[in-house]
């Protein structure tokens, strides 16, 4: 076993990211005992001379913590799956009724002009000018050598 530890080690027993220990080290505030192919070599006297070590229980806490969320987040995800679809079908009849109600509306439209139509005849009809009908005048006679 190596003393010296890796990036993502040292990562993991500082709570820190490899980019923020990278970093540090770039800016010459954290040293490395050798660069390889490999990584970074780090002492880890130099790394928590630098960065205290993250408590040892809060790393076990952690690693049950991802293990419990592992499987609330698959139970997460199939819930989020069903409630997709649940919403896709909540559109699909979303979208019938407005097509239903889109025709009914096209219908109520025709026939209110329809009645309208019967309407404007029957008043036409009502207004119009009545012609009555006047019966003749009686024609006077005039009466010839008294006889008519």
């Amino acid at each position: 076993m190596s003393i010296y530890l890796t990036l993502g080690e040292a990562a993991k027993q500082t709570g820190k990211s490899k980019t923020a220990l990278s970093l540090a080290i770039k800016e010459g505030r954290l040293s490395v005992a050798e660069k390889t192919e490999r990584g970074y070599k780090i002492d880890p006297a130099e790394l928590f001379r630098v960065y205290p070590p993250k408590p040892l229980n809060e790393v076990k806490e952690n690693h049950n913590l991802t293990l419990e969320n592992s499987e609330h987040n698959t139970f997460l995800l199939q819930k989020i799956a069903y409630l997709e679809e649940t919403i896709a079908d909540m559109k699909g009849e979303r979208d019938h009724a407005r097509e239903r109600e889109q025709i009914a509306a096209a219908e109520a439209a025709a026939r209110i002009k329809d009645m309208t139509e019967i309407i404007a005849r029957q008043n036409l009809a009502l207004t119009a000018p009545k012609v009555e009908a006047k019966a003749p005048e009686p024609v006077k006679r005039k009466k010839f050598l008294g006889v008519f």
